[in-house]
């Protein structure tokens, strides 16, 4: 299949992230990541923090003018550094709030404990895409050659679907354990945060925690489901209770069905003879 550029980078990042949890080379609850943050309020901010968007960290998420975003992707040299200097607008955990920054942060924290840029793009391929056969992704980096973990991964919709059933199984492959026992389970839990719960690890959940009282995001789909989004309404849904994974490869500048047509993909997929 054709390579479709697919804007949800940071879900591939969380995942990258777990397969060095596995091997014991890093803990998500894990503080004090930058030198920079060491000495402030923002030595409190864990890797768990970053991965579930609750940082607390200020970041502009804004695209249609100049903003901390752009900046980070059309301008800087390094992805993570317009991140790395932003202030703490709330208490770490304490507030749900869409951050590609955070992302590229957890990137670099990848390639720092990898080994540097070449180092890390061999453990990725070593350690993820050859396991599970994935022949076509291509990653794109900034000029200090740190992946760009928010943006600009260019995979087959196969591709995509083996990251997704990677989730749906748990974390297992061809009989090979890549990440951590527990990790899908607390990657597909809800957050603390007092605004939204339904994120996960860099996943859209449908469903947040019963305390907050939310509707669920795809009121048509089950409740366990959860998703990786890019923003152009690409979509890989992981469906725990169906046994299914459903991809969408498109670019739309507009809204897109996703509850709906999604909801019928999946009635129609099981009622396959």
């Amino acid at each position: 299949g054709v390579a479709i550029p697919f804007v949800l980078n940071w879900k591939l990042t969380a995942i990258m992230l777990a397969r060095l949890a596995e091997q014991g080379r890093l803990a998500f609850d894990e503080t004090g990541l930058f030198d920079t943050w060491r000495d402030d309020e923002r030595a409190s901010v864990s890797i768990e923090h970053l991965l579930r968007m609750s940082s607390g960290l200020a970041f502009d998420e804004n695209y249609g003018a100049p903003s901390d975003a752009t900046e980070m992707l059309f301008m800087s040299h390094n992805g993570s550094s317009v991140a790395q200097r932003s202030a703490l607008a709330h208490a770490p955990g304490s507030h749900f709030a869409y951050s590609s920054g955070t992302t590229n942060l957890l990137s670099e924290l990848y390639v720092a404990r990898t080994g540097g840029p070449q180092a890390a793009l061999n453990e990725l391929f070593n350690e993820l895409f050859i396991p599970l056969n994935i022949r076509s992704a291509t990653l794109e980096v900034d000029p200090s050659g740190i992946f760009v973990g928010s943006s600009y991964i260019y995979a087959s919709a196969r591709d995509w679907a083996r990251l997704g059933l990677l989730m749906l199984h748990d974390g297992v492959a061809g009989g090979a354990r890549l990440l951590p026992a527990t990790w899908t389970a607390a990657a597909t839990h809800p957050n603390d945060s007092r605004n939204d719960s339904r994120y996960g690890y860099q996943f859209w959940l449908n469903t947040g925690r019963r305390d907050a009282q939310e509707s669920p995001r795809w009121p048509a789909l089950p409740d366990d489901a959860y998703a990786m989004l890019g923003n152009r309404a690409q979509v890989v849904m992981m469906v725990p209770s169906a046994d299914a994974v459903l991809v969408r490869l498109g670019w739309s500048s507009g809204a897109y069905p996703t509850n709906e047509n999604f909801a019928a993909l999946l009635a129609a997929a099981q009622n396959q003879p």
